[in-house]
């Protein structure tokens, strides 16, 4: 499945109901909700699909950089997501587990706005992250065509995109 392709269509449906419900045709709210669940579940396919392909877990928690960097399933006090980095590397993040117990973490994708794969490589590094970016940058579950997809690891690890991220 072509999930890019997918998801940027049911958001441009979605956006065209909404300027139509605020023109007053609010019987419309209904069939924009379906859509708006229908694109949630297209994100978490494609997440699903993309563990699959790398032979990982999809993860439902969320776990730190540092933790990743670590390949620990233990979050530290001073770990947190208030750092300045967050939305530069991490904006809508998605995370991936090792497959088997004890499910240490294996990446994060990160789909931030204005980022380059330059600042991306030097943040993920300066985390300690190997970064991965498919060929087509803008190949994201969140934003297609609009938004990065940055794959942050631990050193080593190998990645693999879906096919409408290769191009």
């Amino acid at each position: 499945m072509t999930y890019c392709k997918e998801i940027a269509t049911t958001m441009a449906e979605a956006r065209a109901l909404w300027e139509q419900i605020r023109k007053g045709k609010k019987h419309l709210r209904f069939r924009r909700d379906l859509l708006i669940n229908h694109e949630h579940d297209l994100r978490q396919r494609a997440a699903q699909d993309f563990a699959k392909l790398n032979g990982w877990k999809y993860s439902k928690t969320s776990f730190a950089p540092a933790q990743l960097a670590r390949g620990s399933t233990q979050r530290k006090r001073h770990e947190a997501w208030d750092e300045g980095w967050v939305h530069d590397l991490f904006d809508h993040p998605v995370y991936f587990r090792e497959p088997l117990w004890p499910y240490q973490p294996i990446a994060i994708v990160g789909q931030p706005y204005d980022t380059t794969v330059e600042e991306a490589r030097i943040t993920a590094s300066r985390l300690g992250l190997d970064l991965h970016a498919p060929p087509i940058r803008t190949a994201s579950w969140w934003y297609p065509g609009w938004t990065a997809f940055f794959c942050c690891t631990r050193h080593g690890t190998t990645v693999r995109f879906l096919p409408d991220q290769r191009g």
